[in-house]
């Protein structure tokens, strides 16, 4: 699909007052008196002088000359006219008024393959502004010097502010905090919300009708008891032959969570060590206890896991199993919200932390590919861009929006918001093992499928894909 120019919308930036000589400027930016500009003054006083002095501060707009703004990969943020849903008319309402308030132009291209950041980089050649990108595209162009930080004072003073929550949604542009830096914002609102971490869906009939309600799961969490045993325990009275004819109708737990189950014990698969350096923590025996969960009590379980009983069962067969309500838990994670996917299941489902192991001080939420919108180094206009992007991110994220639109896909549950705010969200994690397309590989394929399968062992896989691991976070991040 062609991109599209709008006229966009407003902003009044304040440049600053009186004692900073901006007034007539007519320099890079091109500043000009505002035709609304206002008059501020102040009165300071003393005990021990009458004396008062009066500061003026003329406010000014900015005028950025018809500069052209491309914005790429942009998703939900995408204005379609043709839909003319209400959304889409306030969302060109807003990149209207952005335009016509900084005379500048804003082209959105949602079809920029991310594998071109590298070679932008590298060549130089500008291919957006800002571009939205997954971390297995922008972590690796952090080593390489070829993103720009988004919270530095270079930044700042051109006019973004990274690290305000007015402008960018703060949980999710802090996780892209890496050396020191945030490198990727995010935009969450009512128009783009960005997917949550792994946790487990269950379906509140077939607990409640094992014996553990809802309330009962949802207050387990708020104790801090929902831990490995008592989902397994919860799994294995969901499992059932409802009928008597031999087989199971109904299953403990559909699916897994992706290897999110590693980060459950009170640490991860890949740590930072004390001197900055990534590294393999395979043989971490917490790591360890980890993958013996969900490798023998959960996805190898005979008693809860359908796929021991049949091999050949996909990904996709198994998530059918939760949303037809033929299994009490499944790993899911924002992406599976949605018409196609839990809100097209016939019973009510909840939300829960991936249970905590042995080690653990409290939950965890794995985000396995966080996306965001970067500025590549190639971009030289990059002052420029950086008052428009500020302007986009103010006028568009919304945590309540946010949240609101998420209570709406958990079909007004407020105990599973409450689990997803309170205990999920605020102890995210960016699985660093999703750094480059070859980690993802050899992370999810080979060792994670390996122990889902039953063909590794905890120790084994830690002895075999340990120096592997390390070979390729050394690779990524130039250790």
């Amino acid at each position: 699909m062609r991109s599209r120019r709008f006229r966009i919308f407003a902003l009044v930036l304040t440049v600053f007052a009186a004692a900073m000589n901006f007034a007539g400027c007519d320099g890079k930016y091109g500043y000009r008196d505002a035709t609304d500009d206002t008059i501020r003054t102040a009165a300071h006083t003393s005990s021990q002088s009458v004396a008062s002095t009066t500061e003026t501060t003329a406010f000014k707009k900015i005028d950025l000359r018809g500069y052209e703004f491309l914005l790429a990969n942009p998703r939900q943020l995408y204005y379609s006219p043709e839909r003319a849903t209400a959304l889409d008319d306030e969302l060109g309402e807003i990149y209207m008024r952005i335009e016509n308030e900084l005379n500048c132009t804003i082209k959105l291209l949602p079809d920029i393959d991310e594998r071109s950041l590298r070679t932008s980089a590298m060549s130089g050649a500008k291919l957006a502004d800002f571009i939205r990108a997954g971390q297995s595209a922008w972590i690796p162009l952090i080593a390489m010097d070829g993103l720009r930080p988004l919270d530095s004072p270079a930044m700042r003073s051109a006019g973004l502010d990274a690290r305000d929550p007015d402008n960018f949604y703060q949980p999710y542009t802090k996780l892209s905090e890496l050396n020191g830096h945030i490198w990727a914002l995010d935009m969450s609102g009512k128009f783009d919300h960005t997917p949550f971490g792994h946790g487990f869906a269950f379906n509140k009939r077939l607990l409640e009708d094992a014996g553990y309600p809802p309330r009962d799961l949802y207050q387990a969490v708020r104790d801090g008891a929902w831990d490995y045993d008592m989902m397994i325990t919860a799994a294995k009275w969901v499992t059932s032959d409802r009928n008597g004819d031999g087989i199971v109708d109904e299953w403990g737990v559909a699916l897994d969570c992706d290897g999110a189950e590693l980060w459950s014990n009170g640490t991860g698969p890949i740590v930072r060590d004390a001197n900055g350096k990534w590294v393999s923590n395979l043989h971490d025996p917490r790591v360890v206890d980890s993958m013996y969960f969900f490798m023998f009590h959960l996805a190898g379980n005979f008693d809860i896991s359908p796929v021991v009983h049949n091999p050949s069962l996909t990904r996709y067969d198994r998530l059918g199993l939760f949303y037809t309500c033929k299994a009490g838990f499944a790993g899911f994670c924002g992406e599976n919200l949605g018409n196609a996917g839990l809100a097209s299941m016939p019973h009510p489902f909840g939300l829960v932390p991936v249970p905590k192991g042995p080690d653990a001080d409290g939950y965890s939420m794995v985000v396995t590919d966080l996306k965001g919108f970067v500025c590549l180094t190639s971009n030289r206009d990059w002052e420029r861009s950086a008052v428009i992007m500020n302007e986009i991110g103010k006028s568009i994220t919304s945590e309540d929006g946010y949240k609101a639109a998420t209570l709406e896909m958990l079909r007004g549950d407020a105990a599973a918001y409450e689990m997803l705010f309170d205990y999920m969200l605020p102890n995210a994690v960016l699985n660093i093992a999703n750094c480059g397309d070859a980690m993802y590989r050899l992370f999810r394929y080979q060792l994670c499928d390996g122990i889902y399968s039953g063909e590794l062992y905890a120790v084994a896989a830690a002895e075999a894909f340990n120096a592997a691991i390390q070979t390729e976070l050394d690779a990524v991040f130039r250790q």
